[in-house]
């Protein structure tokens, strides 16, 4: 009755409510601590996925553009000798014997336009003893290249028929 337990129940709850004042306020202060820290651990996920996006479209337009970079120089290396046989093999066709052909490589492409420069090169031969055969001279001795060689066999024939005529006419 004099008080005394009221007052330390009273001093108890003032106790009390101080302790509550104190871990409600480190609770609150944790709680935004936590908040604060799942802000940043969001932020640095959208960091982290706007990074993995870009790497991955990088990564995407990387590998649409290195192989088409490769298929065009791979394609224009391929058609550029193409492209010089056909227009040697257009001015073959028209007569004109003074084409060069020039191997770029050593696969089938260059294989070709080395056989091409040969077929120049029998072409000019040919040419320069019909030239031979129209200024008189009938001493060039044609040699067919191999047994199908219809161009050679008919040069040597005709060489042959010529001289022929001409020591029947000397006859």
């Amino acid at each position: 009755i004099a008080h005394t337990t009221g007052d330390d129940v009273v001093a108890a709850l003032q106790s009390m409510t101080q302790q509550y004042n104190d871990v409600r306020s480190r609770l609150d202060s944790l709680a935004e601590d936590n908040r604060r820290q799942m802000k940043e651990a969001f932020a640095n996920a959208r960091s982290s996925q706007r990074a993995s996006v870009l790497m991955v479209t990088a990564v995407t337009v990387g590998s649409v553009i290195a192989p088409s970079l490769l298929s065009f120089f791979f394609i224009r290396n391929l058609t550029r000798p193409l492209s010089e046989a056909v227009e040697v093999a257009r001015r073959l066709a028209a007569g004109d014997l003074s084409v060069e052909v020039r191997a770029h490589s050593e696969d089938e492409i260059g294989e070709f336009s080395r056989a091409l420069q040969r077929m120049v090169d029998y072409f000019r031969e040919m040419a320069a003893v019909a030239d031979a055969i129209a200024a008189g001279d009938l001493r060039s001795e044609v040699a067919p290249r191999s047994e199908s060689d219809v161009l050679g066999r008919a040069f040597q024939q005709m060489a042959a028929a010529l001289r022929a005529l001409l020591a029947d006419a000397k006859e």
